[in-house]
């Protein structure tokens, strides 16, 4: 049988991507058996019939796919860097219906058991590729030529066989970059190094702590290239703590960090301060990774843009978690959450911002905490608080920072407190357990709006009757 690439074969990827995107087994059976199709192909997005099934909350779909060895469950996606358990659980979230959202928490289990699944089976893509590759490896050109011209190849493909072909003939073992550092803007880089084997080009764009952009350029470890260029650096903060705003990396050409820039980070909203509309709603900001979308809720009022970083509503969401849960964040922007911790750090450290807590008693009367400047610092000093400049209406100054008398002692100059990491002042007793929540504790009295709630309440003796509660930040 004769191997062919032609628009027949991309109408059969289209119908496998779009049978498991709608949970069609039967058409998913039909496309494995037959000979010349890749099981394992992806959309533009890198995503496989696996994970596209899974992401639409189509178990038996997936259940099929993994029986059969059809899918890579830790396979990413291109453009956010997502597993299909991973894109599962983000759709989950988004669902209100609780048979639709149970399906998808049993999806979600089915890739975590089957995470270790290989591919066992090679298609004859593959096959033939390696061949291309190591004829052009190898300079045969007969071999070239004969794949070239006796399959139906599309220029796309015979254009990539010419360039490994090129590749071989040329290429050499070292690169060169340019290398530079703490480069102003606008500032021209003329030193060019040679670089180790396993090293390619960096460009680094980073805000020093004294508020100036800066710029480095040179060689680095491949594996130090985040996935998709900016994947956990984007805003992350260094040793000399200084901002990450972009890291990109190159290995295409010699001295090929002279075209990398960093221009398309311009329109990314970190918060809801840079979101363009003026209604408030649910967003989606990316306070530390381009590749990392968090969804927040944005409160938009006289002309200020507000990012919400805690939100309490009737209990329906357990506030009694974890260190990790804390961290990551939990809950729904459309409901219930706590932002997370890291995320908190990450936006609250790039400029100043400032804080406003609203609570709501049982009669829709409003008591407001609002505080000038607000700041967590990273997980290493465990997420320590300083909170400062209190103004409001609340009984006492909630977060102890300096304002009117608090007996609680929580809050600013205060690490985080979680049932399983106690870092209170109240020797022999973990507040989180105590008061079944994390938070900034001193000693165990405190805001209490992280607690449980207790006959339709959140305990908080600054604001009796408390029902609903919002902490917001906004960057000044």
């Amino acid at each position: 049988d004769r191997l062919t690439y032609d628009e027949d074969y991309e109408v059969q990827i289209y119908t496998l991507l779009k049978a498991a995107s709608e949970g069609d087994i039967k058409m998913l059976k039909s496309l494995a058996n037959q000979r010349y199709i890749d099981m394992y192909d992806t959309d533009y997005d890198k995503r496989s019939a696996l994970h596209l099934a899974a992401c639409q909350g189509h178990y038996k779909a997936v259940e099929y796919l993994l029986n059969n060895n059809i899918g890579y469950p830790k396979a990413k996606d291109w453009c956010l860097g997502r597993t299909a358990a991973q894109d599962a659980k983000w759709h989950m979230e988004l669902k209100e219906n609780k048979a639709r959202r149970t399906e998808f928490d049993n999806i979600i289990t089915l890739l975590e058991v089957n995470k270790g699944v290989k591919k066992i089976k090679h298609h004859f893509r593959d096959i033939v590729a390696m061949k291309l590759i190591k004829a052009a490896e190898n300079g045969d050109t007969t071999d070239l030529e004969r794949s070239v011209y006796s399959y139906k190849m599309t220029s796309v493909i015979k254009c990539t066989i010419l360039l490994f072909t090129t590749l071989a003939l040329v290429c050499e073992c070292t690169r060169k970059c340019l290398s530079c550092t703490e480069l102003k803007e606008g500032e021209q880089c003329q030193h060019i190094v040679t670089c180790p084997d396993n090293e390619v080009c960096f460009l680094e764009k980073y805000r020093t702590s004294n508020g100036e952009t800066r710029y480095d350029v040179g060689c680095v470890d491949h594996k130090m290239c985040p996935a998709q260029d900016l994947q956990n650096t984007f805003g992350k903060r260094t040793s000399d703590h200084s901002h990450i705003l972009c890291h990109r990396c190159c290995n295409n050409t010699h001295i090929c960090n002279t075209d990398l820039t960093c221009d398309n980070l311009n329109n990314i909203p970190r918060e809801c301060e840079d979101i363009q509309s003026n209604s408030s709603g649910d967003y989606t900001i990316y306070p530390s990774s381009q590749n990392h979308p968090v969804h927040v809720y944005c409160i938009m009022e006289k002309e200020k843009k507000w990012t919400v970083i805690q939100r309490r509503i009737n209990g329906s969401v357990d506030f009694f978690r974890t260190w990790n849960e804390y961290k990551e964040g939990f809950g729904s922007a459309y409901g219930e959450y706590w932002l997370g911790n890291s995320q908190i750090h990450d936006m609250s450290t790039y400029g100043s911002h400032e804080l406003s807590i609203v609570l709501v008693n049982s009669t829709g009367v409003k008591a407001y905490a609002n505080y000038s400047k607000f700041s967590v610092e990273d997980e290493e000093s465990n997420y320590l608080l300083h909170v400062t400049g209190y103004s409001g209406t609340s009984r006492y100054d909630a977060m102890n920072s300096g304002g009117k008398p608090n007996p609680a002692g929580g809050g600013d100059m205060q690490m985080f407190t979680t049932k399983d990491r106690d870092n209170d002042k109240y020797n022999g007793t973990n507040c989180a357990v105590r008061n079944h929540g994390g938070w900034w504790y001193g000693m165990c009295r405190h805001l209490g709006i992280n607690e449980v709630y207790r006959q339709g309440n959140l305990f908080s003796q600054f604001f009796p009757s408390t029902v609903s509660s919002i902490m917001m930040i906004r960057r000044t």
